[in-house]
């Protein structure tokens, strides 16, 4: 379950893709990049294009474009894009339990 959980949970991506921005101002294709090294590194998961734009969207509608010196309680569940992805890992979850 772990795989489901670092590929369809946004989590996984939102927390490489936060990395990635804290290792300085990179364009957008090299901060991808740099995120997908860093999922790598740390499960062995390959991060789709699509997985990093919607972790990209949600830090964004979070106010975290760029990484901020004070750790906050983000209140994620409050962004309808991670709702719709928590729901659909919930589903995969759910499904290959009943398998």
């Amino acid at each position: 379950m772990d795989f489901l959980h670092h590929v369809v949970h946004p989590r996984f991506a939102m927390v490489c893709l936060y990395k990635a921005m804290k290792e300085g101002d990179l364009d957008q294709h090299t901060l991808f990049a740099r995120a997908l090294s860093i999922a790598w590194q740390q499960a062995k998961v390959v991060l789709t294009v699509c997985e990093l734009e919607r972790a990209w969207m949600i830090l964004a509608a979070l106010g975290l474009e760029r990484p901020v010196k004070v750790r906050a309680k983000l209140e994620a569940r409050e962004v309808p894009a991670y709702v719709a992805a928590e729901e659909d890992y919930k589903e995969c979850r759910k499904l290959c339990l009943s398998l």
